[in-house]
């Protein structure tokens, strides 16, 4: 039986007022397979309510990529060695140079970039493990898929969804460039399902701000990102929250705000559904995406600032393959209705 196992956030997380879990959010049908004992013992305040039923909105970052694949092999080789060790100001230049052009090689650009074929059992796990969630619980399987058009996060979709048996829908026009639509439209048991591409939940906009930061620093491609979190005060922390390049890089409030159009057009979309009579008695949303997209949504439901942010991009970064639930609820202990809540975070299909 698959089961939902949390990934436990670093001894250095301070969470916020606002940060506070939901595990039981989630509908009867997952409730099983939540492992409570991990979550209880998690060092954020973790509140169990008894919720008769909800929507839910489960984002998936996507599998590993090859930027990811590249930062971990770089440091083994000769080439970057010598760079690090280089004292000679025109033999660094000359060593980042190289690096620089290797690493286009491999990562290209940004939303070309691919998923690492390294890790392609992580491809399979994914894949198995969510059909075989699926075989247990088909009502979970969602009516609308929202993928994000960068190739790592297609690609994702498409090996999650491949071994869904009942599942009519061509997912090969993922990574089909010739036939790619921004809608694909089929069926899955009694449900119609709609795949479709939106931009709004792409991966933040880097411009040529993709190269690592030990190359940047060298070939003068600077920004404040390069004098490194540690050492950032706190008004430098609020500068590169708010910081937009005159590049075309952008901010992270720029990717906050258009999650929160996001969200707010899913709610509406669950709202239009239950007044036209055509909801299920649990609507289920799958979004893939991205690390930051993902904490936005989350930092958006907790009313968090920048420091929300910053606490879960260096304490608590969604893994690769896992999956955070935001669930509606549609009537709190206090009375209000429709609230989204977190329902689970950085979770992995195991």
């Amino acid at each position: 039986m698959v089961k939902l196992q949390q990934n436990i956030p670093n001894p250095e997380f301070q969470p916020g007022p606002n940060m506070k879990l939901y595990p039981t959010a989630l509908q009867d049908e997952l409730f099983d397979l939540l492992n409570l004992d991990i979550i209880s013992n998690m060092p954020i305040n973790t509140i169990l309510e008894n919720i008769e039923s909800s929507n839910n909105i489960v984002f998936v970052r996507h599998l590993e990529s090859k930027y990811n694949e590249y930062k971990l092999n770089v440091v083994k080789t000769e080439d970057y060695k010598k760079f690090q060790a280089a004292t000679d100001q025109e033999e660094k230049l000359k060593l980042a140079e190289k690096l620089l052009w290797d690493f286009f090689q491999e990562v290209w650009i940004d939303y070309a970039t691919d998923i690492s074929e390294k890790w392609k059992e992580q491809w399979e796990e994914l894949g198995r493990n969510y059909a075989e969630l699926i075989a247990e619980k088909p009502n979970l399987f969602p009516t609308r898929i929202y993928v994000s058009p960068y190739l790592r996060t297609k690609k994702t979709c498409h090996y999650m969804l491949k071994y869904v048996e009942g599942l009519d829908l061509d997912i090969d026009m993922l990574i089909d460039q010739d036939n790619m639509t921004d809608m694909i439209i089929g069926k899955f048991q009694w449900k119609e399902v709609i795949l479709k591409m939106d931009d709004r939940i792409r991966e933040r906009d880097h411009g040529k701000n993709i190269a690592p930061t030990f190359l940047k620093k060298t070939i003068e491609w600077n920004s404040l990102e390069n004098f490194g979190e540690d050492r950032l005060p706190y008004m430098q922390k609020q500068q590169l929250w708010y910081y937009t390049n005159p590049a075309g890089w952008e901010s992270q409030v720029e990717v906050s705000q258009r999650m929160k159009s996001f969200l707010k057009s899913i709610k509406l979309k669950l709202l239009m559904d239950e007044m036209k009579g055509t909801k299920d008695k649990h609507s289920q949303i799958l979004v893939i995406s991205h690390h930051l997209a993902i904490i936005s949504a989350v930092q958006s439901v907790f009313g968090g600032t920048f420091n929300t942010f910053f606490q879960l991009d260096k304490h608590w970064k969604p893994h690769n393959g896992s999956l955070t639930v935001l669930s509606q609820i549609p009537k709190t202990q206090s009375g209000q209705s429709d609230r989204i809540r977190v329902g689970g975070y950085n979770m992995m299909l195991k």
